[in-house]
């Protein structure tokens, strides 16, 4: 009677050591997707922190130049960071330039 007992309960911790087993490979699959989403939610923070700052730096330089008379060289280069001109391309007798203008705290607005 007593082998049947040992049997029995080693049965039994047999088949809970196979549900831990189980259960650790699932715990770890959710940790390393949880570690994903916090990686993934850090970086959006940290844009949006960017981004905020950015807002507030423009939002200083605006307010310095609600009535602007002469646009001179110091506004400009408040503003723009840097302007990119490209080749001229002519189609059916019309020229065609792009250009690339990088705004401070804005970014890039390209036109054609």
């Amino acid at each position: 009677m007593k082998w049947k007992n040992v049997r029995k309960k080693s049965f039994g911790v047999r088949n809970e050591l196979k549900h831990l087993i189980s259960s650790l490979s699932s715990y770890d699959a959710e940790q390393k997707k949880l570690n994903q989403m916090i990686d993934s939610n850090t970086n959006k923070i940290i844009k949006l922190v960017s981004s905020k700052q950015n807002i507030k730096d423009f939002m200083k330089v605006i307010k310095k130049y609600t009535e602007i008379k002469e646009l001179d060289l110091k506004i400009l280069n408040e503003f723009i960071e840097k302007i990119f001109i490209h080749e001229v391309k002519k189609e059916d007798h019309i020229r065609k330039q792009q250009i690339n203008v990088n705004h401070k705290f804005i970014g890039k607005l390209t036109t054609e």
